[in-house]
């Protein structure tokens, strides 16, 4: 990983903790921030995208990310392979709720791994694997990536990645170590998204689950 895509990287998760720092206007309200490295048409480099909300609202269970259609995806990178870096907080409530900066990585794995996971069940084209450490506890969050080529998705996305996150309301197993919630976070992938061939708006869209 390329010391400044990691730069990148942190910087736009600063940019999601000052949009957030302090919100407290609404039960839910999450967002979605993306940057690219390359604007030109049909540009490749790497993308970052970052997701964040208030403090106080209530933690999201599902995040499903689209982008936009008119980018072309390649898929299929080999298992191990890192696609880029990750930076974040946390919500800790076994420290009193207090805000815990993470840094990790975003590897591919094998897909077949993922077959009979509870968030997105069956196949999917790629996986790719959020990982930090946290109190001594180490994350894997799954992020489940398909090309979208048909259906009502097809008319304004090219590909959809989703993710779901362990609950803070309930113990380990079924919920996550240390109460931990996600409250921003930025991670950027690299060698996946080419931009549109033509000029046009292309927005990225997301929805969030609470």
């Amino acid at each position: 990983m390329t010391r400044s895509l990691r730069l990148l990287v942190s910087a736009g998760a600063g940019v999601c903790a000052l949009a957030f720092s302090g919100a407290a206007l609404a039960a839910y309200n999450p967002s979605l921030i993306v940057a690219q490295t390359n604007h030109a048409l049909n540009g490749t480099g790497p993308v970052v995208i970052g997701i964040g909300q208030g403090t106080n609202d209530d933690a999201t269970a599902v995040s499903t990310i689209y982008a936009p259609a008119g980018y072309r995806i390649t898929l299929g990178q080999a298992p191990g392979t890192e696609l880029g870096a990750l930076s974040g907080e946390v919500k800790v409530a076994a420290l009193g709720g207090s805000r815990q900066p993470v840094e990790g990585t975003v590897r591919a794995d094998a897909p077949a791994n993922h077959v009979n996971n509870p968030c997105s069940p069956g196949m999917h084209e790629a996986v790719w694997v959020l990982q930090f450490t946290l109190l001594g506890n180490t994350f894997r969050l799954p992020m489940y990536v398909d090309r979208v080529t048909s259906g009502p998705e097809a008319a304004y996305a090219s590909a959809r990645i989703q993710v779901c996150f362990p609950s803070p309301y309930v113990p380990p197993p079924q919920g996550s170590q240390s109460g931990a919630s996600l409250v921003v976070a930025a991670f950027g992938v690299r060698g996946v998204f080419r931009s549109p061939a033509n000029r046009g708006a292309y927005p990225w869209n997301a929805v969030f689950i609470p």
